[in-house]
């Protein structure tokens, strides 16, 4: 999984986590996603809540996902 860690040594955020991730280790969408996913599924949570979290987290990628493909994302982000 990705985290921050110890935010107050290091005073990192869930995305610089995510860009360290994609820039330094060329960590693929796919990739990116798996990790979610398993950081889901592998956590200490209760067997329900787990199954919340991970149909929250696959309903939020696919609207995420929808939007950015319907979309110019480089005119979005310019």
């Amino acid at each position: 999984c990705l985290n921050t860690d110890d935010r107050g040594s290091w005073d990192s955020q869930m995305t610089d986590e995510y860009f360290h991730a994609v820039t330094e280790y060329r960590l693929t969408w796919e990739e990116i996603k798996r990790i979610g996913r398993w950081s889901l599924e592998r956590s200490f949570a209760p067997e329900a809540l787990k199954k919340q979290m991970l149909d929250s987290y696959e309903k939020d990628l696919a609207a995420f996902e929808a939007n950015w493909a319907n979309n110019d994302w480089r005119k979005a982000l310019a």
